[in-house]
């Protein structure tokens, strides 16, 4: 049996869907199949596949969240610790958004060459590195005072640093 809430729930998140995906429900003789799919031009290429509705409206979920909007911008200048351990300056040179987390490719000003480095280990201005680095030091000397349960602020935020607390 159909739920009819469900059902109307899925049609309503696949109008927000992009055109190159398809949606379909297709009833026959083994009951009622819903499909997601992305089209490669040809409408008649959206394959059927066997899957719940529950299951079509996390799929479709999945695909209508809004991209992460990235910290930094191309051709901005930020800041790191490099293997030293001395703050390394950098440009932005591209985006990975593609990932499950937010990476950025730079060019480094200090002749290092360049890399790939996550959002979290990025700083806007030398002194917020500074700053960051302070407090992440002062939490491991008081870990009292520490903002969380994890190494105080790892990159400003109070997430568990998982690696970074060992």
């Amino acid at each position: 049996m159909i739920d009819y809430h469900k059902l109307k729930e899925a049609i309503e998140l696949a109008k927000k869907l992009p055109e190159i995906y398809c949606v379909a429900i297709e009833v026959g003789a083994n009951g009622v199949m819903f499909s997601i799919d992305i089209l490669d031009g040809d409408p008649d290429s959206c394959l059927i596949y066997d899957v719940s509705l529950d299951e079509l409206i996390i799929k479709i979920r999945e695909r209508t969240k809004p991209e992460p909007k990235p910290l930094y911008a191309v051709f901005d200048v930020v800041y790191h610790l490099n293997d030293e351990y001395q703050i390394a300056c950098m440009r932005i040179s591209e985006i990975d958004l593609k990932s499950d987390e937010m990476y950025y490719g730079v060019d480094e000003l200090n002749d290092d060459g360049g890399n790939w480095w996550m959002e979290e280990q990025l700083y806007p201005t030398r002194e917020a590195l500074i700053k960051a680095q302070i407090e992440y030091w002062h939490g491991l000397l008081f870990p009292e005072d520490a903002k969380s349960s994890c190494c105080s602020v790892h990159a400003g935020s109070s997430e568990e640093c998982g690696e970074f607390c060992q």
